[in-house]
């Protein structure tokens, strides 16, 4: 993709062109005046933050303006999955202010997942039960995931791994799907032997149902580890293309099972289904 912008400033001074969306292979920025190329910054993972003209989790370019002088500005992209191009312009004084603020609340994010992981690890250690260790698998994924988007991965987690982060997309995603349903599938089979042996008719028949969705909640599973396993060798698009279906399905299987159990459910149930719930509106959202 190839983008031009037109610049033509009031005022002089220092400013800083800035992306939030990070997933380029290529990020390329070319300064023009009169026609001439003035700068030329090269972003994208090819480049480490720390090469980058600005330390920032951002894909960002600094700019010096003059007024009057119509700058052109040329952007070439190749994006590992989405194309899309949030662009900013800063004053150079005021860009560092809203990083200070977003990595304050990145930190407190970072530190409610390990807590949460710590705690969960400790339940697990006292109850053996291993739905805590899929729930702190979850944590991680989506942690993880969620340091790809922000560019805080690429950035600190694995600093100039650019292999690493051109997969991490998919992949991340498709084993946040595999964790998601195994603890769906653990926790609902648990819940099942906590009941009575004796059954009617009618919920031997429920149970046969409850059972076959079950059956292919493991499946999409399996498929969700073959997607994770594929991303590492199939461009990102291909590797989304496989995980999207897969994590639908696993979503909207696990949502209508935990309905069909909500009443007359153990509260333990019901607290899972606002999770799950919870989990499917982010995803949408997210998409």
């Amino acid at each position: 993709y190839r983008i031009t912008l037109n610049v033509l400033p009031e005022g002089a001074g220092s400013y800083i062109l800035a992306s939030e969306w990070t997933q380029f292979e290529t990020f390329e920025v070319y300064v023009s005046r009169a026609n001439q190329l003035s700068k030329k910054y090269e972003l994208g993972i090819t480049k480490p933050v720390s090469e980058r003209p600005i330390l920032s989790s951002k894909l960002a370019a600094p700019l010096e303006l003059v007024a009057g002088e119509e700058v052109t500005i040329y952007i070439r992209t190749e994006p590992l999955n989405f194309m899309q191009l949030p662009l900013e312009l800063w004053s150079s004084s005021a860009f560092g202010k809203p990083d200070e603020t977003q990595n304050f609340g990145h930190a407190i994010y970072f530190g409610l997942i390990v807590a949460m992981v710590l705690y969960n690890l400790l339940i697990f250690a006292a109850t053996k039960d291993n739905n805590y260790i899929y729930y702190c698998l979850l944590l991680a994924f989506s942690a993880l995931f969620q340091a790809v988007i922000w560019g805080t991965a690429f950035q600190s987690i694995w600093p100039g791994v650019s292999w690493l982060e051109a997969v991490a997309f998919p992949s991340l995603l498709a084993l946040h799907f595999w964790a998601t349903g195994t603890l769906a599938s653990g926790f609902l089979r648990n819940d099942e032997k906590k009941k009575k042996k004796k059954k009617k008719k009618e919920d031997k028949e429920k149970e046969e149902k409850k059972e076959k969705s079950l059956i292919l909640i493991q499946r999409l599973n399996i498929a969700a580890l073959v997607a994770a396993g594929l991303s590492f060798i199939l461009p990102q698009i291909w590797a989304l293309l496989l995980v999207l279906p897969v994590g639908l399905g696993l979503m909207g299987i696990g949502a209508f099972q935990i309905f069909q159990e909500w009443k007359g459910s153990q509260r333990s149930v019901r607290y899972f289904g606002i999770f799950w719930g919870t989990l499917c509106t982010a995803f949408l959202v997210f998409l």
